[in-house]
């Protein structure tokens, strides 16, 4: 509104509008029009071209001394910081101060591993299309059922871990899973991490859970779930070789079959393989086919003797010249023995003559590489064209 009556001019004396005359009689004398500046003194209004001579931060035209004041109050200003900055200097220099300096550090330090890890583990915004999901679950169930769903991810990099999270929807209710996940009910995800479930980050990563859910009231429309799979970056020592334990010559206490095989004991170097541990990990790396691996492969292959060898003679040197290593009876690098990612006959992936884990991981991908066909052994040729991924 005070700028709508200043703009038009006269607003108090009833009429005038912008260019009217009837304003100028308070002022006495007459308004003309071609001295603006002359019109301006005489309304009482002040003179533009003195406005900055009277400006008293410009310490030109104010009362004597302006300037030098101005002046003095930024000195006095700036002493006063610096009195403070040194005070406070002077402060974390004696005992109490240097007590609040170890509290600062210790506060900052607990802050940082409650909620450093979280906030590096979250999700990102949008899917890594690296990283390849499948999840199987039956094609339905009903109220006060339980049904178990398969889901496994890959990625072809190395990371510092690997995250799966399952966001399952209202009407189920979480029972279990292997390996055990970390359950929020009030979200209603479950998430795994590869690190915390001690799996080997070998590259490619492969992780493979299984989650198991019951209906409640009724049943859902579908009981696949929401599930978010992703790499967390980070340094990884020397990568898939970062797993790998070197062959030696214990035999676990009389526990590890070294037969003749030329290395002494490459599948058991750490002395931790069982048969119930062998089939816990297939569980976990492939769930859909674990019992296909455990029940007819292996078996057939090496009776469960991750140290197996067959020598390359016969038939056995027309396929692979170093002969067939370890539970899944793979190729092995040249020399045997040596450190992944170390190629074996027919790739990466084709190594027998490494630790069991490292065992079951290549043979697994070996086989997704091949369409999940069974085709490179053998004991599977009865379910030859029976499976895909």
């Amino acid at each position: 509104m005070d700028d709508e009556n200043e703009q038009g001019g006269g607003g108090d004396d009833g009429g005038g509008g912008a260019g009217g005359s009837s304003g100028d009689k308070k002022h006495g004398g007459h308004f003309d029009i071609s001295n603006p500046l002359k019109n301006a003194a005489r309304r009482g209004m002040p003179n533009p071209a003195n406005m900055r001579a009277n400006n008293p931060l410009s310490g030109r035209g104010g009362p004597k001394g302006t300037k030098r004041s101005i002046v003095s109050v930024g000195r006095v200003t700036a002493q006063a910081s610096a009195a403070a900055f040194r005070g406070i200097l002077a402060f974390f220099a004696t005992p109490p101060g240097i007590v609040t300096l170890v509290l600062i550090a210790a506060t900052i330090f607990i802050f940082y591993m409650l909620f450093a890890d979280e906030v590096a583990n979250q999700p990102p915004t949008e899917p890594d299309p690296a990283v390849r999901v499948r999840t199987t679950c039956p094609p339905q169930a009903v109220v006060g059922q339980e049904f178990t769903c398969a889901i496994s991810a890959t990625y072809p990099g190395i990371a510092k871990d690997f995250i799966i999270i399952d966001t399952y929807f209202d009407g189920l209710e979480y029972v279990s899973s292997i390996p055990e996940g970390k359950h929020d009910a009030t979200g209603r995800k479950v998430t795994w991490s590869m690190s915390d479930a001690g799996i080997l980050l070998t590259s490619p990563l492969i992780f493979g859970v299984t989650v198991t859910f019951r209906v409640l009231g009724s049943a859902p429309d579908k009981l696949y779930q929401k599930i978010q799979a992703y790499p967390v970056e980070g340094s990884v020592s020397a990568g898939a070789a970062a797993n790998y334990v070197p062959a030696n010559r214990d035999n676990c206490g009389g526990k590890a079959n070294l037969g003749k095989n030329p290395l002494g004991n490459f599948g058991d170097p750490a002395c931790d393989y069982t048969n119930d541990e062998l089939y816990t990990f297939l569980k976990l790396e492939d769930p859909l086919y674990a019992e296909l691996w455990y029940l007819t492969i292996v078996v057939g292959e090496s009776s469960y003797n991750p140290n197996a060898w067959a020598a390359p003679v016969g038939q056995q040197a027309s396929l692979d010249a170093g002969g067939a290593w370890g539970n899944f009876q793979m190729g092995s690098s040249t020399p045997p023995g040596t450190a992944p990612p170390a190629p074996g006959k027919n790739g990466e992936f084709d190594r027998g003559d490494v630790n069991w884990k490292m065992q079951a991981k290549s043979a697994i991908q070996y086989n997704r590489n091949q369409n999940c066909s069974f085709r490179y052994w053998a004991t599977a040729r009865s379910k030859w064209g029976a499976y895909k991924c």
